[in-house]
C-alpha cells in the first residue's frame, strides 16, 4: 500500500515543473512540522528533502490508516507491568483498560519510526513500539518530541467511542 501511495505520489508531481515539485514539498513539509518555515527546508540537500517528504508522507498514511480502524491492541505481560508500575493514575488498571488507552495514545501519537516491523509512536513523555497489533516495549519520561501537540477534543472524542474509562 505505501509503495502504491509513493508510485501516485510521484506520477502526479510529473505534471509540475522541477522546481515547482521541490517549492510544494518544502510547503507541504513546513506545513506538517510546526514551527519549520519554508526557508528552513531551502538549505536542505534535494535528496534529503525528497527523503524527509516520502517518510513524512509514509507516516502520514500510518496515521490515517490507524485512525480509521481502531482495533484495540493487546500488550505484553512486561508492557502492561510496565504501564501500570509507571505511568501516573493507572496503578490498579485492568489490562482491558490498559488495552484500550494504549490504543486511543496511539490513535494520537506520533509516529516517528518504523524498524524491524514495529512502529514506534511519541505520545508526549511515553514513547511506544506496536507490532502485529500489540504494544511490545513501553518507556516513560522520555523527551517530549517538538512536533507533537495532545489534541483533546480528539482525545475526548476517542475516550467516549472507546468506552475508556479514566
Amino acid at each position: 500500500m505505501i509503495k502504491w501511495l509513493k508510485e501516485k505520489i510521484f506520477n502526479s508531481e510529473k505534471k509540475t515543473g522541477e522546481l515547482d515539485l521541490l517549492e510544494n514539498r518544502k510547503e507541504y513539509l513546513a506545513s506538517m512540522n510546526e514551527g519549520t518555515t519554508k526557508e528552513f527546508y531551502d538549505q536542505v540537500s534535494e535528496e534529503n528533502l525528497n527523503n524527509h517528504f516520502m517518510n513524512v508522507v509514509e507516516l502520514q498514511y500510518l496515521k490515517e490508516e490507524r485512525e480509521n480502524s481502531p482495533q484495540p491492541l493487546k500488550m505484553t505481560d512486561a508492557a502492561f507491568n510496565y504501564y501500570k508500575n509507571s505511568v501516573k493514575g493507572n496503578k490498579h488498571i485492568s489490562y482491558e483498560q490498559a488495552c484500550l488507552k494504549m490504543t486511543r495514545n496511539m490513535m494520537l501519537a506520533l509516529p516517528v519510526n518504523k524498524k524491524n516491523g514495529r512502529i514506534i509512536y511519541m505520545y508526549g513523555t511515553l514513547h511506544f513500539s506496536i507490532k502485529n497489533g500489540r504494544v511490545s516495549w513501553i518507556m516513560n519520561n522520555r523527551p517530549i518530541p517538538a512536533v507533537w501537540y495532545k489534541d483533546r477534543v480528539r482525545y475526548d472524542e476517542i475516550t467516549k467511542m472507546l468506552g475508556i474509562i479514566d
